[in-house]
């Protein structure tokens, strides 16, 4: 008989969490394992492991977390990463973020938009997923989206996203009309939003936005729903699970050589990009009618 494992959930994301929690329990059931589950947030991860007597976890850390994912190796406890590649520090389960900013592109190019541009910010998943935008779009024979300088990850925080609001009206003011704007999540998103209505730019006839990661909070609440591509949080859950349930069986003997990569989640397309940017007038005329009769019929 297997004995019981305990192990530690720690996640920063409240909304995601329970996707990922779901994803966990749906591979415990399926795989029969015996486990003891324990979820606390992001932030209580190093007090909990600390203090309690732990056979595995799954956590959320990034790269400045240094001590604690040495302290984590040091221990030889089994540790899945999720969000953030680690490796080789920690086994990492991720979102395939090139595949992410290829589907961006996809999508913004089928509604017929024709000038694209990214706003990112200064990590290594924005970047990712700006180059899979950007490869999308050559690929279709498209120009490359216009340059905009990659914001620090710090001006999104909380206290400062009025801030950064303020620092992305010049860079509103100076995209042309008819620009779809993809960003790598839905916080930037919102911030640009709140941007574009400092200046009176009209969301989405004049300016396209497209976000990642399909937070309702975000979303559904802003004062122009936000159209995103999901992350499959569920999926996430359950290959992290899997991953660590092979750590534990195979101990120290084996660790996996590269990050496990999952495919974007579904895109919902919602106000934001919700507009035919085609030049000619007659052209969008009959598109949107069309578009907006497609489960009705028309004669």
């Amino acid at each position: 008989m297997r004995r019981t494992r305990r192990i530690l959930v720690a996640f920063h994301l409240p909304e995601a969490l329970r996707d990922v929690l779901e994803g966990i329990a749906l591979y415990i059931k399926q795989a029969d394992c015996q486990w003891q589950v324990e979820c606390v947030e992001a932030r209580d991860f190093h007090a909990a492991f600390g203090r309690k007597l732990i056979d595995g976890a799954i956590t959320a850390l990034g790269p400045r977390s240094r001590g604690l994912i040495h302290r984590l190796r040091r221990s030889g406890t089994p540790v899945v990463n999720i969000l953030r590649d680690l490796h080789p520090l920690l086994p990492s389960v991720l979102s395939d973020n090139r595949a992410i900013g290829r589907e961006g592109a996809i999508y913004l190019r089928q509604r017929g938009f024709r000038q694209f541009a990214f706003l990112g910010v200064d990590t290594p998943w924005s970047r990712e997923r700006c180059a899979g935008f950007t490869e999308a779009l050559r690929a279709a024979g498209l120009p490359p989206p216009l340059p905009v300088k990659q914001l620090p990850m710090g001006d999104f925080e909380y206290e400062t996203r009025v801030r950064a609001a303020r620092s992305l009206r010049p860079l509103v003011r100076g995209l042309p009309r008819g620009t779809a704007v993809m960003t790598p999540a839905d916080f930037i998103s919102r911030t640009l939003l709140r941007a574009c209505e400092a200046e009176q730019i009209a969301v989405p006839s004049a300016l396209a936005i497209l976000g990642v990661d399909n937070f309702h909070t975000i979303c559904e609440l802003a004062p122009v729903p936000l159209s995103s591509i999901a992350q499959d949080f569920m999926g996430m859950g359950r290959e992290a699970a899997a991953l660590l349930d092979q750590l534990l069986e195979a101990g120290k003997r084996a660790r996996p050589t590269s990050a496990v990569l999952l495919p974007p989640g579904r895109l919902y397309a919602r106000k934001s990009s919700d507009v035919l940017a085609f030049q000619d007038p007659e052209v969008m005329a009959a598109l949107k009618l069309i578009h907006d009769h497609a489960a009705t019929g028309i004669s």
